[in-house]
């Protein structure tokens, strides 16, 4: 009846990238809950929580910038496209959640998961029977 339980070794480093990365997801959920006023210095300290808030997540990944772990690189990957998307959204205006950015999502997350494990793909794919009846 002692059974201990494992726990999945998880470092600093990707917790710092997890919290980085919901950070920069709920950012404007967290600015609405401290400034939910229309008042120009409602607005200002918006924006300056915001400011705030992405310091912390662009230190969090400074502070994590070692992407040996597949799981590590990973998150850092899928926070890469999030971030490339949300600044291709403000430079067309584009202020609300549209059904391109599903799309756009899940092309980050398949993209990403192809870069992790390509090497792996390419030797399952090019090493198999079917494909060494074509080499030389």
């Amino acid at each position: 009846m002692n059974a201990k339980i494992r726990l999945p070794k998880v470092n600093i480093k990707t917790i710092f990238l997890f919290l980085s990365l919901i950070l920069w997801l709920k950012s404007n959920y967290i600015a609405d809950c401290f400034f939910p006023g229309d008042t120009t210095q409602d607005v200002n300290n918006y924006w300056d929580l915001k400011k705030i808030i992405y310091s912390i997540c662009i230190l969090l990944i400074i502070l994590s910038a070692e992407y040996k772990e597949r799981l590590k690189k990973f998150i850092a990957l899928i926070f890469i496209g999030i971030i490339s998307e949300d600044i291709s959204d403000r430079l067309q205006n584009i202020t609300y959640f549209q059904w391109s950015d599903i799309i756009v999502l899940e092309l980050v997350v398949l993209s990403s998961a192809y870069i992790i494990y390509r090497d792996d793909i390419n030797n399952k794919v090019f090493n198999s029977n079917f494909f060494s009846s074509f080499r030389r």
